[in-house]
């Protein structure tokens, strides 16, 4: 009986465990829609139907850049009636092969190809940056109705559903784009390409991307840039994801040349876009540009103007003492 006990309890704790990426509801009635990365899987569950399975290919915390498909993975592809993908990972690159050979069944919609997404340009050498793509909402608004017109297409008795679920998404994210503060004729420093659609959508302009590509680490060389812009320009803000192996030092140069600064979470570790999109907006909302900021670089006096005013007060207590000596 004890056994029979410690057995049940495993299940449970698996299966509470296991739940929140599998399914939305799983009764099998439905179709089984596969997202590739973590941020994509609450976007679609909040676009399903009743009895549509939801799975999360690679689980938060795992680095979907350096992920593998698995003989797993590749049956569940294999029944998968619909996979979201962003496109540009080898996982999903192999992903697309599989569809192309006509190896899988499953509709694949991939979010670079998607007639009019726009794609940014990485500042430093210039090839398109596929990170990130769906934090510029108008990319994101995008994907959600390609996701919900394939969802019309594979069920179509659930099309009403779809639909609804699709415009209270994309209703929040109007509102969304219509209250977050912008920034206007600013420019912009990042430290990962992410960040670059999220500084797009504030309104800046992203001049520097610390880290070049994802893998690559970040060199001296990369910092002294970030510097030299800080001290060169004048209407710049600065924004680091939390906990990033860049933040502290970034925070540090922001604060010595007196521009701002915004930490934003890292939006691997979220399950869903808007999700995001709406923690971000609160933090853009609460800053201000009013102390440090780009517009009111904090005065700096150097020695060189010291001593001029020193001489100069010098010359005028000079020219007074004369005069009364005079009279």
């Amino acid at each position: 009986m004890k056994r029979l006990l410690t057995i049940l309890f495993v299940v449970a704790v698996l299966g509470l465990q296991i739940a929140p990426y599998a399914s939305v509801a799983g009764s099998g009635e439905g179709l089984t829609i596969v997202v590739t990365f973590p941020f994509l899987y609450n976007d679609v569950g909040a676009l399903a139907c009743e009895g549509d399975a939801v799975v999360n290919l690679v689980k938060p915390g795992i680095d979907p850049h350096e992920y593998q498909l698995t003989p797993s993975d590749i049956d569940l592809i294999k029944r998968a009636d619909l996979i979201v993908s962003t496109g540009h990972t080898p996982f999903e690159i192999k992903i697309r092969e599989l569809a192309s050979s006509g190896q899988i069944r499953a509709r694949l919609v991939e979010l670079p190809s998607i007639e009019g997404v726009v794609l940014l340009r990485h500042p430093r050498t210039g090839a398109l940056n596929y990170h990130g793509i769906q934090l510029y909402p108008q990319n994101y608004a995008l994907l959600i109705k390609a996701i919900e017109s394939t969802l019309e297409a594979l069920r179509p008795e659930c099309a009403e559903v779809y639909k609804a679920n699709a415009e209270k998404m994309l209703q929040e994210l109007s509102n969304l784009n219509s209250t977050v503060k912008k920034f206007s004729k600013l420019l912009a420093v990042v430290d990962l390409p992410p960040l670059q659609y999220i500084a797009a959508w504030l309104g800046l302009e992203v001049k520097h991307i610390l880290v070049v590509e994802e893998g690559v680490p970040i060199m001296p060389q990369d910092y002294m840039e970030v510097e030299e812009l800080l001290a060169s320009a004048k209407h710049v803000i600065v924004m680091a994801t939390k906990e990033g192996v860049a933040e502290a030092r970034l925070r540090s140069m922001s604060r010595e040349h007196g521009v701002a600064f915004i930490s934003l979470p890292n939006p691997l570790l979220y399950n869903g876009t808007l999700d995001y999109l709406r923690v971000t907006a609160q933090i853009v909302n609460n800053v201000s540009l009013a102390t440090g900021s780009p517009q009111t670089k904090g005065f700096s006096i150097s020695t060189s103007m010291l001593v001029g005013v020193a001489a100069l007060l010098a010359v005028i207590v000079v020219i007074v003492l004369y005069t009364w000596l005079r009279r």
